[in-house]
C-alpha cells in the first residue's frame, strides 16, 4: 500500500534501536571500568586502626572503598548520632562516631552497595583484596606449605579463641593490636607468614597491615581455622 512503511525501517525504530546498543554500551563499559579498577588495584578509603578501616562522613561524593573482610567504623565530624543503613546487606545501625563504642560493619560480599545516612544515599564498594606479595590459600594448599617452606603461623583471632584451639606452633597476636605490635615479627618480615582466624575476614584484614608494613611473603588461610577442621587437619590445645 502507497505510503505505508514497512516494518522496523520507521525513524522511531531506528532511534530505539541505536538507544538500545548505546544502552548495552554503556552497561558493558562501567562493568569494564569496574573490573579495571579492580585490576589496577585503587587504594581503599579511609584508614586502619587496630585493625578496623575508618571511613569518614560525610567525604565529596558519599562513596567508599574497601577490602571484602574488612570491618568498618564511621567517623561523623558534625559530633551528632547517624543512622547508617546498608540495605542490600541487611545492615543497620545507629551510630555516634565513637570508635572504642561503635559497632562495626563487617564487609563479606564483593560488589557495589547502597549506602544510606540518615536521609544522605551513598555507596560503598566492596572488592577482593590483591597483592604482589599476598596470596590466599585453602587448607590442603596451606598444609602443603607448611611441610615444605615452614611458613611462620600467625594466628590474629582472640586469646579465648586461641586457647581453645590453634594451628600447632602458631603465635597469636590478635588483628585488633596488630598494627601496635608488629616489632614482634620483624625478625620473620622477609619470611613466609601463614595467617589464620576462624573463618578469613580477620586474617584478610591482618594480611592488609602486613603488607602495608613492608612484609614480603603472606598467605592468608581462606577459610580460616574452621576449614583448616573441616579438611580434618589437627589443632592443638
Amino acid at each position: 500500500m502507497h505510503g505505508q512503511k514497512t516494518p522496523g525501517t520507521s525513524p522511531c525504530n531506528h532511534r530505539g534501536g541505536r538507544l538500545m546498543i548505546y544502552s548495552i554500551r554503556l552497561r558493558y563499559l562501567l562493568t569494564l571500568g569496574y573490573l579495571v579498577s579492580l585490576a589496577v588495584g585503587q587504594s581503599p578509603s579511609g584508614q586502619l586502626i587496630s585493625g578496623i578501616r575508618v571511613l569518614t562522613w560525610p567525604n565529596p561524593d558519599h562513596s567508599y572503598r574497601v577490602y571484602r573482610g574488612d570491618y568498618i567504623k564511621f567517623r561523623f565530624t558534625d559530633g551528632r548520632t547517624h543512622v547508617v543503613q546498608l540495605p542490600e546487606l541487611n545492615l543497620v545501625d545507629t551510630l555516634r562516631g565513637d570508635l572504642e563504642e561503635d559497632p562495626f560493619f563487617k564487609m563479606k560480599q564483593t560488589g557495589v552497595w547502597s549506602l544510606r545516612i540518615d536521609d544522605q544515599p551513598g555507596r560503598i564498594e566492596v572488592v577482593p583484596f590483591t597483592g604482589s606479595h599476598y596470596q590466599e590459600v585453602d587448607a590442603q594448599a596451606a598444609r602443603t606449605l607448611i611441610h615444605q617452606i615452614q611458613p611462620y603461623l600467625l594466628d590474629v583471632r582472640t586469646e579465648w579463641e586461641y586457647q581453645e584451639g590453634h594451628l600447632p606452633d602458631a603465635h597469636l597476636i590478635p588483628v585488633q593490636i596488630l598494627q601496635q605490635e608488629l616489632d614482634r615479627l620483624r625478625d620473620v618480615q622477609d619470611s613466609p607468614i601463614l595467617v589464620y582466624c576462624h573463618s578469613g575476614n580477620r586474617s584478610t584484614v591482618a594480611s592488609k597491615i602486613l603488607l602495608d608494613a613492608g612484609f614480603q611473603h603472606i598467605y592468608n588461610l581462606s577459610g580460616g581455622i574452621r576449614g583448616w577442621q573441616q579438611a580434618g587437619y589437627p589443632i592443638v590445645k
